[in-house]
C-alpha cells in the first residue's frame, strides 16, 4: 500500500510542483507519509491496548482514510488547474 502511494506521488509530482521546487515538495510529501506510517500503528496499538476490537480500530481509520484521499484529490485538482491557467 505504501509503495503504491509513493509511486502515485512520483507520478503526480510534475503536475503539482514547479521544476525548481519539485524535489523539496516530493521530499516533504514522502516525509509526511513516513510520519503516517509511524502514527498509524501507534494509534492502532493504543486503541487495542484500551480494549477496543480490531473492527473498532478499522472504524476509527475510515474517516482518516477518506479525508486523506479527498485532500489528495483536491490537491492534484488545484495544482493542475493552476498550471492550466498559467499556460
Amino acid at each position: 500500500m505504501v509503495t503504491v502511494a509513493q509511486a502515485t506521488l512520483y507520478a503526480f509530482a510534475p503536475l503539482c510542483y514547479d521544476q525548481s521546487v519539485r524535489n523539496t515538495g516530493v521530499g516533504a510529501a514522502v516525509a509526511a507519509g513516513r510520519l503516517g506510517t509511524i502514527a498509524g500503528p501507534v494509534l492502532a496499538g493504543t486503541l487495542l491496548g484500551a480494549g477496543k476490537s480490531a473492527a473498532d480500530v478499522l472504524i476509527v481509520l475510515i474517516p482518516i482514510t477518506l479525508v486523506s484521499g479527498i485532500m489528495a484529490l483536491l490537491t492534484v485538482r488545484f495544482f493542475t488547474r493552476r498550471k492550466e491557467v498559467a499556460a
